[in-house]
């Protein structure tokens, strides 16, 4: 996908574009709205193929995040 990339979250900021490359580095939430040249309308980032890998964690990852979570709380 080599396409303009626009965001919408909360239903008024508007970013972008962006290239699916460079979205990769954003933060961007599973409800955030995604639109571009070809996509009927906005649509949630985790229903588009192409972003929702970015929402992916693997075991890995969040059992580190927990971790990190209980190491925070009790040092």
């Amino acid at each position: 996908m080599d396409q303009k990339i626009y965001i919408l979250r909360n239903r008024k900021l508007i970013r972008g574009p962006y290239s699916l490359q460079t979205l990769k580095s954003k933060l961007l939430s599973k409800d955030d709205l995604i639109w571009y040249q070809g996509l009927p309308d906005w649509t949630r980032a985790h229903l588009i193929d192409q972003v929702k890998e970015l929402f992916a964690e693997t075991p890995q990852m969040v059992q580190s995040s927990v971790l990190q979570k209980v190491r925070n709380i009790f040092g």
